[in-house]
């Protein structure tokens, strides 16, 4: 059995997929939570791949990894996928966006939601950094107390180099078995460009954040997507 590998967004921590994982773990699966780590002056995907992979090859496991990425992690899935020891099953694709070659993480807002992209280009280009939630805000998103508190204390917020940077994506990433999990309407386009190419795709009619709000069904949703890949393959 593939082992899976939880990839958060860069704007959040490994809170994002705490519950999940506990509950593939409890069904005999095997987990890891990397942490997308920067600091330095590289390229911000390049740190954040290559920190998940580092962690991932320290497990020295040869069978096979299913990387599952949630929001902006969906383009960095096949840059970690390229720099593991094992090969990779499979991607899962979480209320994420797809790999674009040399497309930024801004350029997809421009597609996926353009009516918010607009604007938030400008907040960028006037100094802002983005997220910068309040408890208000992920308030209906997570409605525990709790878990939302934590949620907040490992924002990062990001200002416009890293929206702007564009994120390379490998050639034929797309050979390896692909499937997409869509919670929020936010990734109505990438979800459609997922089934499209023929890929197995869930929905859930949800949040942004439903990894944190009902995890027994993200769970259930991945191992399900994960069967199919594998199967077909």
């Amino acid at each position: 059995m593939p082992l899976f590998a939880l990839i958060h967004s860069p704007l959040v921590g490994p809170l994002t997929w705490k519950l999940v994982a506990q509950h593939l773990e409890n069904d005999g699966h095997h987990v890891i939570i990397p942490t997308l780590r920067d600091g330095d002056q590289r390229a911000f995907w390049e740190q954040h791949a290559g920190s998940a992979a580092r962690a991932i090859n320290k497990l020295d496991f040869h069978d096979g990894w299913i990387l599952a990425g949630h929001s902006g992690a969906g383009p960095l899935l096949p840059l970690i996928g390229a720099q593991l020891n094992a090969p990779v099953a499979a991607y899962i694709f979480v209320d994420a966006g797809l790999p674009q070659n040399q497309a930024s993480h801004l350029d997809m807002l421009k597609v996926e939601i353009p009516e918010v992209a607009k604007h938030f280009e400008t907040f960028l280009k006037t100094g802002g950094q983005y997220p910068q939630w309040q408890d208000a805000d992920l308030q209906p998103l997570i409605p525990d107390d709790t878990l939302r508190q934590r949620m907040l204390n490992e924002i990062r917020p990001r200002a416009l180099s890293f929206f702007t940077e564009p994120l390379p994506a490998p050639e034929a990433w797309d050979t390896i078995p692909s499937g997409y999990i869509q919670f929020s309407e936010g990734y109505a386009v990438p979800a459609e460009q997922a089934r499209k190419k023929g890929w197995p795709v869930i929905e859930f009619q949800a949040g942004h954040f439903h990894t944190l709000v009902e995890p027994t069904a993200v769970a259930t949703a991945l191992t399900k997507v994960a069967d199919q890949l594998i199967k077909s393959a």
